[in-house]
């Protein structure tokens, strides 16, 4: 019971994590989502994600967003962040 309390207290401490790049344009009509698995917090390690192959053209990107659920922050303070997951996700338009 004292470490299940610890746990929740260490992943409330943790909070969700959210970055968002967005162009002028609000509106898109379709997304694609990759999640990364990094360890000991990333360090040292970087993923790329080719958003002009993803959207078919590097005009059409319309907003990327990075970020932790409430899964993935509860995975990476059990673990003690050792395994850290991140979903990053791609929203393209048509236009």
């Amino acid at each position: 019971m004292k470490y299940l309390l610890i746990i929740l207290s260490l992943s409330f401490l943790a909070g969700c994590s959210k970055q968002t790049i967005k162009t002028d344009s609000a509106n898109y009509d379709y997304l694609e989502k990759q999640t990364h698995h990094f360890f000991l917090q990333g360090f040292g390690q970087r993923k790329t994600i080719n958003t002009a192959n993803v959207c078919k053209d590097g005009d059409k990107v319309v907003q990327v967003q990075s970020k932790m659920n409430a899964m993935q922050v509860f995975l990476t303070t059990i673990t003690l962040t050792i395994y850290t997951p991140m979903t990053a996700t791609v929203y393209c338009t048509e236009k």
